[in-house]
């Protein structure tokens, strides 16, 4: 059974509703279900994006899920790299913001989006079809990053 909102399961990027659900539970794969408006740091696999348990070979990121109407926005805080991370909603897609300038790798769940940083950041945008999901990597120290998913 799942409470109230909506929930992502990140490895195969499925969204379920509130409410009793069956599912898949091979014992070499335990299903996880994140719930809509969180952010969750994961290691994912620098050549696919893959969330991993394992860090070699692996970057940091941030897995995010699309904020629910009754939520005003998402926070991260990260007491490791002393930055705070904003989500918020926008009428037409998401804005990103951070205390202090950094690089981030985020994958923003159940969506095909595209991204823009002020200051002329790189930007990269990938979506995976198979997993609903799309990579964004932000390098040069960004401060704000806007996303809006493509229709």
């Amino acid at each position: 059974f799942l409470p109230d909102d909506g929930w992502t399961e990140p490895i195969a990027g499925r969204r379920y509703p509130a409410g009793w659900h069956t599912v898949s539970a091979p014992l070499a794969q335990i299903p996880v279900f994140v719930r809509a408006g969180a952010a969750l740091p994961v290691w994912v696999q620098a050549e696919n994006g893959q969330p991993t348990l394992e860090k070699e070979h692996c970057i940091k990121a941030l897995y995010l899920t699309k904020p629910v109407v009754r939520r005003e926005s998402i926070q991260y805080v990260s007491k490791e790299e002393r930055q705070r991370l904003v989500m918020e909603p926008l009428a037409d897609g998401y804005e990103i913001r951070a205390d202090v300038p950094c690089e981030v790798t985020l994958l923003l769940a159940a969506g095909h989006f595209y991204a823009e940083a002020e200051g002329g950041h790189v930007v990269s945008c990938v979506y995976c079809q198979e997993r609903h999901v799309t990579e964004i990597r932000v390098s040069g120290g960004f401060t704000r990053i806007r996303m809006k998913e493509k229709r």
